[in-house]
């Protein structure tokens, strides 16, 4: 009969918390070289048997308890940050990965600048065509790049963010924020 063995991640979604060390210190495990790194494989059998009693340790037990009251802090300032369209009628909360909301977070911004932020940023990207013009904008960019190369033209890049920025004032002049 063939034992049958699991990944190092598989072992660790079953025991929390579980480091690399106390993995290849059970019977039977392998550690060897792959293809995208190192590979660790234990018995599917003792990972069983230790899961029976396995208690994750208390630091793990807090970093997740941190990471949890992290995500509902900020889950709490997206609600706080959200407002209602007087354009599109919806209520918009900000982006999961918004800066302005991390900011207030943070103490750099309050309420009403995070609030205008994500008010702008909705407005920018769901009531004109910014994305389009950005978007064209940096086609027509890339086409005359690689017109100056076949050519053998020089090129910094430096006027990219430029032009950027000159269809980013446009857009912005249309809107009365």
């Amino acid at each position: 009969m063939t034992q049958e063995y699991i990944t190092r991640t598989e072992a660790k979604k079953i025991l929390r918390g579980i480091t690399d060390q106390e993995l290849l210190a059970m019977p039977g495990a392998m550690h060897y070289k792959g293809l995208w790194g190192d590979v660790v494989k234990v018995p599917r059998s003792e990972v069983e048997k230790l899961a029976a009693t396995w208690k994750p340790p208390e630091s793990y037990i807090r970093e997740q308890q941190r990471l949890k009251n992290e995500r509902q802090m900020f889950e709490r300032a997206r609600r706080e940050a959200s407002f209602l369209c007087e354009l599109c009628g919806e209520k918009v909360k900000p982006q999961s990965d918004s800066t302005a909301v991390l900011s207030f977070l943070q103490g750099r911004l309050s309420l009403e600048e995070c609030r205008r932020l994500v008010k702008g940023a909705h407005m920018r990207h769901k009531h004109t065509d910014y994305d389009m013009l950005i978007g064209a904008a940096a086609e027509k960019r890339y086409n005359e790049i690689q017109k100056e190369r076949r050519e053998g033209m020089y090129y910094d890049g430096s006027d990219v963010k430029y032009e950027i920025q000159q269809v980013r004032k446009k857009i912005l002049r249309g809107l009365k924020l």
